[in-house]
């Protein structure tokens, strides 16, 4: 299976389904908010999947996400045409 963004991983979609059931605060798949406080991503390309997982688990969680890329910010502009709006 290709990586894909996490809204539409079906393992996650499945979860954000369950979730939505319940309504019972912050969580995206396998990251709960009220188990996970912090969240590090590692090598995220144009950081379009840290972005997600952000607004997924939104600005009240509670959650420290730190994203990271191995590709300097020219890199990152030039390999991905959106990578300057992320």
């Amino acid at each position: 299976m290709p990586n894909v963004r996490p809204e539409m991983c079906p393992r996650m979609a499945s979860k954000v389904n369950e979730h939505d059931a319940k309504a019972d605060g912050h969580s995206i798949g396998l990251y709960d908010a009220a188990q996970v406080k912090r969240i590090l991503t590692v090598g995220d390309g144009n950081f379009s999947y840290s972005l997600a997982l952000a607004r997924a688990l939104g600005p009240d969680s509670g959650v420290q996400l730190v994203t990271t890329s191995h590709e300097s910010k020219k890199s990152v502009v030039e390999t991905y045409p959106d990578g300057e709006k992320f």
